[in-house]
């Protein structure tokens, strides 16, 4: 579902006739679209099926999915942009004022964390994203082809999620699932990277510490805290045809039935615990928003890569965060292949899986607390090696200010209650 906004441009006055040539007429503003806002997830049920999806398995489907690729194959070069950046006052979002700290070893923010979704292909994939400040404590900060399907030319990617410094399947933090996405409009519509950024409202972090999947006859014996959800599954079960698990009905197959679509889908009853971690930023803290800031301050850009170089070499895995520190180009770049007039570019070696992940400015070490100015879009080779040793990031510019404070505005909701239970 589209949800268009709208950023006025004055087009003046002009004169009126010879009558009344002292007045002036105002003419209505031209409407000009400034941010696409699409629904990931519309309700808890559908939240919940999307958190126990990743998290099930003892976070199976997280540890069996893989860096996503599309963009990191299509290594490119770095040409020199002439474009003004700035479209008005500089500003920030931010509870504190971090003192900038230089130090030799620098400390990974909890804030990080791994994006998982399904891509058209039905693949897992993963990219990197961080909270960031909001009126709600809500708001993921990734790229938008993270978010939004450029490559299978899909609105937006499968059960989204951000899980907060994940390691290895675990979620200590609890699963966000995404409740609504909002980017640029001349990305969404374009696929202009020069907007290749989204910010999403998340649901509160969903947790299942003592929970476990039953049968229906052991569901229903159970006297604790139980929910029932259903979900879409991919395949039909056991090989059987749709037309012999319709007419054999739920005698026999109780669990499954399908509609009329060919979507496949089965109940699923769960026993134990399940709590609320909470608000986002509250769970795992949240980072600063900047806009309009200088190019070429002192940055350090934080993600998971995990993609080999072009040359076929993997110094990454993906299971542990990274991070290139140093100051940003202090100019801009193009990037033809991408529709990029205006790229911010850092010399980094991170390659595919790093995605979405922040470009922080300000950074203060020892309080783990900066400002989001960029979140990496583009890998490059400038020297013509067959390895990535520069990534780049849209410049965050008066309209990211316009499409976060859209985001912002969306409030947060819970997917369990105060006893476990499964909300509507």
């Amino acid at each position: 579902m589209k949800i268009r906004g709208k950023r006025l441009l004055p087009l003046g006055g002009a004169l009126a006739a010879t009558a009344i040539l002292a007045t002036t007429l105002n003419v209505p503003a031209q409407a000009s679209p400034a941010y696409a806002a699409d629904l990931l997830i519309s309700s808890p049920t559908e939240a919940y099926g999307a958190a126990r999806f990743w998290l099930e398995a003892n976070g199976a489907a997280m540890r069996k999915a893989k860096e996503y690729t599309w963009d990191a194959k299509d290594v490119t070069k770095l040409v020199r942009s002439s474009g003004d950046v700035t479209d008005g006052k500089p500003g920030m979002v931010g509870q504190s004022t971090p003192k900038p700290t230089k130090a030799k070893n620098i400390n990974l923010p909890k804030t990080i964390g791994k994006v998982f979704f399904v891509d058209h292909k039905g693949e897992y994939r993963w990219c990197s994203g961080t909270s960031v400040q909001s009126r709600y404590n809500n708001l993921v900060a990734t790229a938008g082809h993270c978010v939004y399907d450029v490559e299978g030319n899909k609105d937006v990617l499968d059960r989204w999620v951000f899980v907060p410094s994940y390691y290895e399947g675990k979620a200590p933090h609890g699963v966000f699932v995404g409740k609504q996405a909002v980017t640029g409009y001349d990305f969404d519509v374009y696929e202009d990277f020069d907007q290749d950024y989204a910010f999403v409202a998340v649901y509160d972090g969903f947790a299942e510490p003592r929970a476990r999947e039953v049968a229906r006859t052991d569901y229903t014996a159970f006297t604790g805290a139980k929910r029932t959800y259903t979900e879409e599954i991919l395949s039909i079960p056991g090989g059987r045809s749709a037309q012999e698990i319709y007419t054999e009905g739920q005698s026999r197959y109780g669990d499954v039935y399908f509609t009329k679509d060919s979507r496949f889908y089965r109940h699923r009853y769960v026993v134990g615990e399940a709590k609320s971690t909470g608000p986002l930023a509250v769970a795992a803290g949240a980072l600063g928003f900047a806009w309009n800031q200088k190019v070429g301050e002192q940055t350090v850009a934080f993600g998971y890569p995990g993609s080999p170089h072009p040359d076929g070499d993997k110094p990454y895995t993906g299971v542990t965060p990274k991070l290139c520190s140093g100051k940003a180009m202090e100019k801009t770049y193009q990037v033809n292949s991408y529709k990029v007039a205006n790229h911010v570019a850092l010399k980094c070696a991170m390659t595919g899986g790093a995605d979405g992940g922040p470009w922080v400015i300000r950074y203060d070490n020892g309080k783990r607390y900066g400002y989001v100015n960029g979140v990496t879009s583009v890998f490059h080779d400038q020297d013509g090696n067959e390895r990535v040793d520069h990534i780049s990031s849209p410049y965050f510019d008066g309209e990211a200010h316009a499409v976060y404070m859209k985001a912002n505005s969306i409030k947060s909701a819970r997917i369990v209650g105060e006893k476990g239970e499964l909300l509507k």
